[in-house]
């Protein structure tokens, strides 16, 4: 008996001990450098954002932030990585929709569970969709296009970044969702692709708002709808599919910072209030906009609900349509 109570006191004593020092750890963290792993190959727009927050950071805690590049994959091999790391706050990375929601259906093998082996931290922005034809199409809405993929099946090109990314998932969705016969070309990566259109290869895409808006404002793009929840000032006077009528299609590309799974929560609870505070910066306001994304700014709760809710979605969109990567 007595030995039992001296092994319960014991006890008592480190979990008092352990819990001192959790505490301790989250008022002082980080105490040394942090490992930053964007899971994309460099001067992308994930490794410009990453590159950016990094060095906020560094500067407002006082300690040194690396950012490594592990870009191979479509982003698997990083983020596997980053799921392997210790659980202390020192391993950090860039995370997408594409590495945190789609990649999962696209790569059934994928040696990590997106929802449950990592800590979601901040959702930083987010990058709408836009739905562009060639202007020598004629069509000026995207009813307009729907009659005439209607009146011509097969007839009509669109074109992706390559096969499983999500401008070709999403339009293959609208597809379907539509009733349409429009031919996919991948191609290699989003410029080829957005060459393609200027050149009327294809006929329609699904563009980000970055390449998008060099070609409209040069007139050789048109711009009948976009996939976000609301209208992006930048196309302000285009509807979203949402007012088109195109029920529940609201698709948006997101960039994020997590932790691994594990992390203490007063760590993870620190880094998302100096991110958010971070993010509220004009100069990084600015930055984003130069970058074409929209800040977001979603922290921790919210965030991995928003990344939960986008991991069912892609499930769905990937099976129903059979899209599949490279």
């Amino acid at each position: 008996m007595e030995r039992a109570l001296r092994k319960l006191c014991l006890l008592a004593v480190a979990m008092v001990a352990s819990l001192t020092s959790l505490a301790a750890s989250a008022a002082d963290y980080p105490t040394k450098q942090i490992r930053w792993v964007v899971p994309f190959p460099p001067a992308g727009a994930s490794d410009i954002l990453s590159r950016m927050m990094a060095q906020k950071l560094s500067e407002a805690w006082g300690q040194p932030i690396v950012v490594e590049n592990e870009g191979a994959a479509s982003g698997v091999v990083g983020t596997e990585l980053v799921a392997k790391a210790p659980a202390d706050g020192y391993t950090i990375m860039l995370g997408t929709n594409s590495t945190h929601a789609v990649n999962p259906a696209l790569f059934p093998n994928m040696k990590v569970d997106v929802a449950k082996d990592f800590t979601p931290v901040r959702l930083l922005a987010t990058n709408t969709l836009l739905l562009a034809v060639h202007p020598s199409l004629p069509v000026k809405s995207y009813a307009e296009l729907v009659a005439y993929a209607k009146a011509n099946p097969g007839k009509l090109n669109y074109g992706s970044p390559a096969n499983g990314t999500s401008p070709h998932i999403a339009m293959e969705w609208l597809k379907q969702l539509a009733g349409l016969d429009i031919v996919h070309i991948p191609y290699r990566g989003a410029a080829a692709a957005v060459n393609a259109l200027l050149a009327n290869e294809v006929q329609v895409q699904l563009v980000n708002v970055p390449n998008a808006m060099p070609a409209v404002r040069d007139g050789k793009m048109r711009i009948i709808a976009q996939s976000g929840p609301t209208r992006l000032d930048e196309v302000a006077d285009i509807p979203t599919f949402v007012e088109l009528g195109v029920k529940d299609y609201i698709i948006e590309a997101w960039l994020g910072i997590f932790y691994p799974a594990g992390v203490p929560r007063d760590v993870a609870q620190k880094a998302s209030d100096e991110i958010g505070r971070i993010l509220k910066t004009p100069e990084i306001a600015t930055r984003f906009k130069s970058l074409g994304l929209d800040p977001a700014d979603i922290p921790l709760d919210a965030f991995a609900t928003r990344q939960k809710a986008d991991v069912a979605l892609w499930a769905k969109m990937v099976k129903e349509t059979g899209a599949r990567p490279d």
